[in-house]
């Protein structure tokens, strides 16, 4: 995994999974032209852009990226308003775009054959009602895009947050997940599912 942190106004993690030269991005941020100097660097082929959820500062970067790379762009289908018509903040605009893939709760998202990664689609509303977690079970690892962070939780001001159906996703589907699992977020430092499920309770 390559880890490319704070990009863009917001401090964004991006995230690269890669197999045999292929690879797969999870969000999109600001400052896109990183991602595609590390694509290039190590000679990936980025297969599939997955989205977390439709916020600016997780969007920004799909149609420069799509523009220089034959990746799919995979995204919870609560989440389309968002990309058909992004809201904008102060630091940051998105540009409109419609996803390649809509995702739907527990759809598996496969990449590779004899050996490959293999991510579950866990939607997790309530930060936005398409937010998503992806997880690789095989690694204990989860990409908790705004749903998770170390020592917080995603914020509900925004258009289509709702603060009872994020705790709901969190004790749900995250705090069931072992323990040990490694949580990946949208922002700051990774965690695990263990230490914020005491973080909660």
């Amino acid at each position: 995994m390559i880890v490319i942190p704070k990009l863009g106004p917001l401090d964004n993690n991006a995230y690269l999974l890669t197999i045999n030269k292929q690879a797969i991005l999870i969000d999109a941020p600001p400052e896109g032209e990183k991602i595609l100097e590390i694509l290039k660097k190590e000679k990936l082929d980025l297969k599939y852009i997955l989205i977390t959820h439709g916020h600016p500062d997780h969007i920004a970067s799909v149609p420069l990226l799509k523009e220089y790379t034959s990746a799919e762009v995979l995204a919870h289908e609560a989440d389309m308003p968002l990309f058909l018509k992004p809201w904008n903040l102060v630091v940051l605009k998105a540009k409109p775009f419609t996803p390649d893939i809509l995702l739907k709760d527990q759809q598996e998202i496969k990449l590779g054959n004899k050996n490959f990664i293999s991510l579950k689609v866990i939607h997790t509303p309530g930060h936005s009602q398409g937010s998503s977690c992806f997880y690789q079970e095989k690694e204990k690892a989860i990409f908790s895009g705004d749903t998770l962070f170390y020592q917080a939780l995603g914020r509900t001001d925004f258009p289509g947050g709702n603060y009872q159906q994020l705790l709901k996703s969190l004790k749900e589907k995250l705090f069931p997940l072992p323990q040990e699992t490694k949580v990946f977020p949208g922002h700051g430092h990774p965690t695990n599912i263990g230490r914020e499920k005491k973080n909660f309770k």
